[in-house]
């Protein structure tokens, strides 16, 4: 059975780029990935352009990722059930290549909250939405 997956979440290290022993090129990276109980570790492997862009970040940065994943499940050290991810990726958005610094915010913009211009309830003279076009 193959999966289709889009994951977004945080390097942990900064990917490691490598090459097979028949010359092909790949990179490899940890992304954690949280979720409402917890989080999930995607084990990251990309090739070709992908894997050139994967692996100009550095740790710390936020990426989504799609592909064709595989589950894994084992024992942990402490000999509690763990769960993880296996990715190989055919596509990659940087999210947030470097965090922001603390405190690097425009006046009056509030840290949890970014003010957004208030909707005016109508649409712009040249806003196309028909759709008819569309419906069977």
């Amino acid at each position: 059975m193959t999966l289709r997956i889009l994951a977004s979440g945080v390097l942990y290290r900064d990917p490691e780029a490598r090459v097979s022993a028949t010359g092909k090129a790949y990179t490899v990276a940890k992304l954690r990935v949280d979720t409402s109980d917890g989080m999930v570790w995607c084990s990251l492997i990309a090739f070709a352009e992908t894997g050139e862009k994967l692996a100009m970040l550095k740790a710390g940065a936020s990426l989504s990722v799609s592909g064709r994943a595989t589950l894994s499940v084992w024992m942990n050290k402490n000999n509690e059930p763990a769960a993880g991810v296996g990715v190989v990726c055919d596509g990659l958005l940087v999210l947030e290549a470097k965090p922001r610094p603390k405190g690097d915010r425009p006046p009056g913009e509030s840290p949890r909250h970014r003010h957004l211009p208030e909707a005016t309830g109508t649409a712009p003279d040249d806003f196309d939405d028909d759709l008819a076009e569309w419906r069977t």
